[in-house]
């Protein structure tokens, strides 16, 4: 059984149980069971979404991996980009729809599907036994990479929204813009709730666990349909 890895990733609160060490250890291990991998790492509005961000990610480089960046977007995002993209693993750091004040790490394969247990226990086996890998990998930053996740999303559907209203809770998390975006693209007028790019406030009193705030915006614009994320937007 896993010591380190949930149902969805390694989740904990920042500086306490995840910490800065472990998110490198993570990372570095990833650089172990695979030579030199290419791995795609985005995040949610988290303060400390960069810290652990960059924790992984100079764990992976240290280890001979190669790292790019695309910044906030949502999981399904690095999801598809893993695979779209041919990337051997998938980073999003996020801790859904958790508070603030906690973070978390999941990791995809290259199919874009998260790590199956053994596959997390495999890793574990590393960065438990501070087998740390020492060479050198190289860091990237491509948010440009998310216009192809946009253009993905907006070819999934075969007709426009034009005329509706709809009314957006992206909890201030990772759906923040492209949930609008998206939707404004297909022709809808967007009604946005809690569409900030503020980690002092993800999921706070708002989003999918909180769906009375989109409730009162969908009747206050006599709005066709509305959308309630949480901070990852994979719900």
């Amino acid at each position: 059984m896993s010591n380190y890895f949930g149902t969805d990733g390694i989740r904990g609160e920042y500086g306490k149980n995840l910490t800065y060490d472990l998110a490198f250890a993570v990372g570095n291990a990833l650089s172990q069971i695979k030579k030199s991998p290419k791995v795609v790492i985005g995040h949610d509005t988290r303060t400390s979404g960069d810290a652990i961000m960059l924790a992984v990610s100079g764990g992976i480089i240290q280890g001979g991996g190669n790292v790019t960046i695309v910044g906030t977007i949502t999981t399904a995002g690095i999801s598809f980009l893993t695979e779209h993209k041919k990337f051997d693993y998938g980073v999003m750091i996020t801790a859904s729809h958790n508070p603030p004040e906690y973070n978390g790490i999941k990791i995809f394969d290259s199919t874009g599907r998260k790590l199956g247990d053994n596959e997390e226990e495999f890793l574990e086996e590393f960065f438990e036994n501070n087998h740390i890998a020492c060479q050198a990998g190289n860091l990237t930053y491509e948010e440009k990479l998310k216009e192809e996740y946009v253009s993905h999303l907006k070819s999934s559907i075969n007709t426009t929204l034009n005329d509706m209203k709809i009314c957006i809770d992206a909890s201030n998390g990772s759906g923040y813009k492209i949930a609008p975006k998206i939707f404004n693209m297909l022709g809808a007028k967007v009604f946005k709730v809690s569409c900030n790019n503020d980690g002092n406030k993800i999921n706070v009193n708002c989003g999918s666990l909180h769906i009375e705030n989109l409730i009162k915006k969908v009747k206050k614009n006599n709005a066709d349909i509305g959308f309630a994320f949480d901070g990852d937007a994979d719900r």
